[in-house]
């Protein structure tokens, strides 16, 4: 009788206990903050680490990686996963100033087999939805002044999330939530961005860093007068005026390798035309062959599926004759005055040489009818180990 009434006893604590926790869990707000993330379990002697080419741990986010550049994913690799991993999954967020985490990135079901992830990776894993909504990669544009901080978490895992919802809803609570009690170990990657380019090399901090400023939003760039100074463009240049989302260098450059669709090293007038087709749909919603701005606005600045598709966004006014509407004509001979320009040698076909060395493409948009009337400005010749996570872990 007296072990009974102990086992009743144990018993109804474990019945109060999953009580409590299950009413926590549906009360938990459905975006995560700092004081509802949970930790990690990766300890000090733990060997497993994530690591970049291309950006040291707590080190400056080169510009190519963020909406102000291509928008291209990191270069990963890792090592020193713990026994039994099944799975990785890939998570980048941003803390911002009311301790509201926003997810970058989420890319899970990543095979065992897997230590690495190429520059703009794709066919690995699945994809979720950052802040946005936006399925895929949401590159920084870190709105607002002062440096901001983002953070790429890997996670082993014991077995694959279960997660049965479309890619749309598959959020960063989401797949916490379906990694719990699945992860062995988390390591991070933390990179620093500032807009204005004052942070070095090594960036500002090698911990974390809270960040500052406002919301992480983009602004659409306005349009430039007719007849002003403004209304020429150098495609893909660092901008001068300070428009948001001015690139840094000329745009071939940045989205060369994007669009050699066959990567063979050479980039044809059919696969420029193909990518700027795809682009323009992306934008005309109502499939009438005409993108409106009311069209350009709604849609966004899309970083996904085509490369053109930042570049109607970002020089919108700029493409046509007239800066309120683009049509399908006037986009393809605008890509085409691109592919004229990275064509340094005129022989029909740009290679890597070419586009890695292109000089920008000046758009004067209502000169003449349209970008067939543009003058091109004369052909260049061509020139020949990280710290211990202490990251969100979902088992806990």
């Amino acid at each position: 009788m007296k072990l009974h009434k102990i086992s009743r006893c144990s018993a109804l604590i474990l019945a109060g206990t999953v009580f409590i926790t299950a009413a926590l869990a549906v009360g938990a707000p459905s975006e995560s903050t700092a004081a509802s993330a949970p930790v990690s379990v990766s300890s000090a002697d733990s060997t497993f680490a994530l690591r970049s080419s291309e950006v040291k741990n707590g080190g400056a986010l080169p510009a190519e990686y963020t909406g102000d550049g291509s928008g291209s994913t990191l270069p990963l690799e890792w090592s020193g996963a713990p026994a039994g991993t099944k799975s990785y999954a890939l998570l980048m967020h941003h803390l911002d100033p009311k301790g509201v985490t926003k997810s970058y990135w989420i890319l899970y079901n990543i095979p065992a087999s897997v230590t690495s992830l190429p520059k703009n990776v794709k066919g690995i894993g699945a994809l979720g939805a950052s802040f946005k909504g936006i399925v895929g990669y949401e590159p920084p544009h870190s709105k607002g002044p002062g440096a901001k901080s983002y953070v790429l978490t890997l996670y082993a895992l014991s077995a694959a999330p279960e997660v049965t919802l479309p890619a749309e809803k598959v959020t960063y609570d989401v797949i916490l939530m379906a990694m719990k009690g699945k992860v062995l170990a988390s390591t991070d990657l933390s990179v620093v961005y500032d807009r204005t380019g004052s942070i070095g090399e090594q960036g500002v901090s090698q911990q974390p860093v809270r960040p500052q400023g406002a919301d992480d939003a983009p602004s659409p760039p306005p349009p430039p007068k007719a007849g002003s100074r403004s209304s020429e463009s150098e495609a893909g240049t660092a901008n001068r005026g300070g428009e948001p989302g001015g690139q840094r260098k000329p745009w071939v450059q940045m989205h060369g390798a994007e669009l050699d669709a066959n990567k063979d090293g050479i980039i044809t007038i059919e696969e420029l035309n193909v990518d700027a087709n795809r682009a323009f749909d992306i934008y005309d919603r109502n499939k009438d062959g005409v993108i409106s701005k009311e069209e350009r606005d709604a849609t966004g600045d899309v970083r996904e599926g085509a490369a053109f598709a930042g570049f109607i966004y970002r020089h919108f006014s700029e493409i046509g004759a007239s800066p309120d509407k683009v049509t399908r004509a006037e986009m393809l001979a605008a890509a085409k005055m691109i592919f004229d320009i990275a064509d340094q040698n005129h022989d029909g076909k740009v290679t890597q040489a070419e586009w890695e060395s292109s000089p920008p493409a000046r758009l004067q948009n209502r000169q003449g009818s349209g970008p067939a009337d543009r003058q091109l400005p004369p052909p260049r010749q061509g020139v020949a180990p990280n710290q211990p996570s202490n990251r969100p872990n979902p088992n806990q």
